[in-house]
């Protein structure tokens, strides 16, 4: 029996009743949700306000518009927007990835702490698998310079920093996309590196839209 998509009844855009659940869901709560399902991706956003969250009509980006999109992004731009299509990542969760949770023999990414403070498992494009690795190894050098220089830490979750110490210099730990700059934690005073911020990938993916030619009003 199948399970038919559910891209119909939230966003209204599937063009076949016949599809089954899109395989790919993401989006963030504040920012924008994204559902790719047969040759479409619907993309519709929450606006917050005093009565709560608010549904505008949906917006229809087709497969070939995100690829024109994406065509204009290079560098980690690019490569975190590909992670928001490819993965369903939700922008904050992209943002704080960190280096342990990407298992690149299985093909998958581990999302801590997501929507409803839990853990959940999402595929990782094995299209996106070089590119990755190709990125990592310059974090890594970022990482080990900060070593050298005395820094090199990350701010850990919850007591996880108490409890281990000397793992918020582990690589393991530190993120995929850090900051471009260190900056004390308001909690500890200690200098870390912290993720980068969702802004900048934004600013870059509206540019891209435009650049793109689509006058839809769609935006991370």
């Amino acid at each position: 029996m199948k399970n038919h998509c559910n891209h119909r009844t939230r966003a209204g855009l599937c063009s076949d009743p016949d599809h089954e659940e899109p395989v790919v869901r993401g989006g963030s709560d504040r920012s924008g949700h994204f559902y790719r399902c047969g040759n479409a991706v619907a993309v519709y956003f929450l606006y917050p306000s005093a009565a709560g969250p608010v549904h505008p009509p949906a917006y229809e980006v087709s497969v070939e518009e995100a690829h024109r999109v994406l065509s204009h992004l290079t560098g980690t731009p690019w490569l975190m927007a590909s992670l928001l299509y490819g993965a369903g990542l939700r922008l904050l969760e992209c943002c704080t990835l960190r280096v342990k949770d990407l298992d690149f023999d299985y093909y998958q990414i581990t999302v801590r702490d997501g929507k409803g403070h839990k853990d959940r498992l999402t595929i990782l494009p094995a299209s996106l698998i070089e590119p990755l690795q190709r990125h990592l190894i310059r974090v890594k050098k970022l990482h080990e310079t900060d070593l050298s220089h005395g820094f090199g830490r990350v701010n850990l979750p919850d007591a996880l920093a108490r409890k281990y110490p000397r793992a918020t210099t582990d690589w393991g730990w530190q993120y995929v996309f850090p900051s471009a700059t260190r900056s004390p934690d308001r909690e500890t005073g200690i200098v870390c590196r912290f993720h980068t911020s969702g802004s900048a990938l934004q600013k870059a993916v509206k540019q891209a839209i435009k650049a793109a030619g689509i006058t839809k009003q769609a935006r991370l």
